[in-house]
């Protein structure tokens, strides 16, 4: 019987995963996008990062994976430079879900997902290992896929596709799931599944998760902590029942807002006329 594999396992003498500090950024010839933001994310937290556009989230995200390197500052993961880490040893660590997929539509949902096995599979070596198509499928059932491992993916929905790309990433069985946007094409539904889904993860299994989304009604509902980025620095951060008031998004937003309370005393977040 294929098995799922165990996620979000790290280091017993701690639990911190990324410590980030004093970490600006500037794109030549332009100003800084990031100024002086510091954070942590340990074992079992989901972070939510909100902010409008322009904000610097997707950069941050950026940060994180090592595809950007900072102008000042250091990100540290699990005590060390992310500089000197290896593409192939954080692709081990670190799951990404991207904004966009281009070029993977030909494959199989079982095809893509096998990509995310590649950092665990010795140099020249393809994915005939019966361990790694265990792991496939194990995840794909976990995301509630069992049965689609032959679809193509382009012949599956937006949230179908999504929940792929996120069963991927959960087949590189990392300690931090970094996710940019995961539900922005998607429709209610979808939203909300995909968000249980990373809260179920986060609470079974102690998968780190931090979320780049635009959605603040959703980093409420399921986020335990919710960072508020404007203008590359960081405004606030907390429980989203404890900083997320008007007075707050209307200057982020630099637009008009009502915050209400839900039947769970989470906020939702409405605009005025």
């Amino acid at each position: 019987m294929p098995r799922t594999p165990t996620v979000g396992i790290v280091d017993a003498m701690s639990d911190a995963l990324f410590d980030i500090e004093r970490l600006s950024f500037a794109y030549p010839g332009r100003p800084p996008v990031l100024r002086d933001v510091s954070l942590r994310i340990a074992r079992g937290d989901f972070i939510g990062l909100i902010g409008p556009n322009g904000a610097g989230k997707s950069t941050m995200l950026n940060l994180l994976t090592g595809w950007l390197r900072p102008t000042s500052g250091i990100v540290r993961f699990r005590g060390r430079a992310l500089g000197e880490w290896s593409r192939r040893a954080l692709a081990r660590e670190i799951g990404v879900v991207a904004q966009a997929e281009e070029g993977i539509f030909p494959f199989t949902a079982e095809e893509v997902v096998l990509m995310g096995r590649y950092a665990h599979q010795p140099p020249l070596v393809g994915f005939d290992d019966p361990e790694d198509r265990a792991i496939a499928r194990g995840v794909l059932a976990l995301v509630g896929l069992e049965g689609f491992e032959q679809r193509p993916v382009g012949q599956l929905s937006g949230g179908e596709r999504q929940r792929v790309f996120l069963a991927r990433a959960l087949a590189q069985c990392p300690q931090v799931l970094l996710l940019d946007e995961p539900t922005s094409s998607l429709d209610l539904n979808y939203k909300r599944d995909v968000f249980r889904l990373l809260e179920r993860l986060n609470r079974e299994q102690g998968l780190a998760t931090f979320v780049v989304t635009h959605d603040v009604n959703l980093a409420a509902l399921y986020c335990r902590t919710v960072i508020v980025l404007h203008d590359g620095a960081i405004r606030a951060a907390g429980p989203p029942d404890e900083i997320l008031d008007e007075a707050l998004l209307d200057s982020v937003y630099r637009t008009t807002v009502e915050v209400l309370r839900g039947a769970d005393g989470a906020p939702v977040v409405t605009i005025r006329r």
